[in-house]
């Protein structure tokens, strides 16, 4: 994401809050969100499909440290720098990854609603490159492409053990439901009716899911009471609530994602105007049994990127068990289409369960 801006809901999400709690509100919620798509508040025309050329920079875990190869409890695995002429590249926000015939593949959303996916490259376990990139227009609806900061700011993205992909958006605050490799049209998912209550630029900014059916959101900037972050579980039919409890004073929830044995992690992001001696991004873990209704989730760090390590705004973590059984982390970096801030892809492999 941007920084804050006006902090404001969108139109759409607080009349989406208020139909969700009448009587017929699913219903009237489906008309509704149509009928904004239809409206598409003059959203600029979407780029088409496209292969995409990216330059690969790798990039150690410590300029000032050549040789260290651990962030915390995680071995840093391999780093790329990710750069291209194509002007809709950047922005990366929410992650997953998924095998490929060729290797693994990464999928990801930007803040201005299109589809990234790359295969990754490997040798010897390491990253080492990107090939076969593409982008394109995630759909709405009724399968027309979605564009524009305004309607199309996707923040967050989860794989569900159906196939299907959900992902979170920003300033329209809604979830849609998407088909197996992110492909469309969209589908409504049900929305947490509080969302209605987020910032503009505060929603949705982290999604994860079990594969016992829960699925977590946490969001940004809406606070509870307590001053944590508001976070919803879906469980069966309805969204319920619980908190996130950051790590420390001014760190926010930028992402999450489910190990292979369940457990939960967040990756956290603090930023500042001193941008890259005001940046640290932290991993933090949360034992998976105890993500349930009314929780307050607090998490033990993992690892911290910060000065003198490798530094930057990292909005998507995914997690996998590789061929050889390991858990393994893949982040990427949003550079919100700014050119003094990059794309960063970085891979860690996870102390053993």
């Amino acid at each position: 994401m941007e920084r804050a801006q006006d902090g404001r809901p969108g139109v759409g999400s607080l009349v989406q809050g208020f139909l969700l709690k009448t009587l017929g509100g699913r219903l009237t919620s489906l008309a509704l969100a149509i009928g904004l798509v239809g409206v598409s508040f003059g959203q600029p025309a979407a780029r088409p499909r496209r292969e995409i050329t990216l330059t690969a920079q790798r990039v150690p875990l410590s300029t000032a440290l050549p040789k260290l190869d651990r962030a915390g409890s995680a071995r840093f695995l391999g780093g790329l720098w990710l750069r291209s002429d194509d002007r809709g590249f950047g922005g990366l926000s929410g992650l997953t990854v998924e095998p490929d015939r060729r290797g693994l593949r990464m999928i990801a959303v930007t803040d201005e609603g299109d589809r990234f996916t790359a295969l990754l490259v490997l040798d010897n376990g390491q990253l080492r490159g990107v090939e076969s990139a593409t982008l394109e227009p995630l759909e709405d609806l009724l399968g027309r492409p979605v564009s524009g900061k305004s309607f199309g700011d996707a923040e967050s993205i989860t794989r569900l053990t159906d196939g299907r992909v959900l992902v979170g958006f920003e300033r329209r605050h809604r979830i849609w439901a998407y088909g197996p490799g992110l492909t469309g049209p969209a589908r409504l998912f049900e929305t947490p009716a509080m969302l209605a209550r987020a910032p503009s630029n505060g929603g949705l900014e982290s999604m994860a899911s079990w594969p016992d059916g829960r699925i977590l959101g946490i969001t940004e900037s809406l606070k509870t009471k307590a001053g944590n972050f508001e976070s919803f579980l879906h469980q069966g039919e309805a969204w319920t609530s619980l908190e996130w409890k950051a790590s420390g004073p001014g760190f926010q929830p930028a992402d999450a994602t489910v190990l292979p044995n369940g457990d939960l992690l967040v990756l956290e992001r603090f930023w500042s105007a001193l941008a890259p001696t005001g940046l640290s991004s932290r991993i933090m873990l949360v034992k998976g049994d105890s993500v349930k209704t009314g929780a307050l989730l607090q998490g033990e760090l993992v690892a911290e990127l910060k000065a003198p390590l490798i530094a930057e705004n990292f909005e998507g973590i995914a997690a996998f068990r590789n061929a050889a059984g390991a858990t393994q982390l893949i982040l990427v970096s949003d550079n919100n289409f700014n050119s003094i801030q990059r794309t960063l892809l970085l891979w860690f492999d996870m102390p053993q369960d």
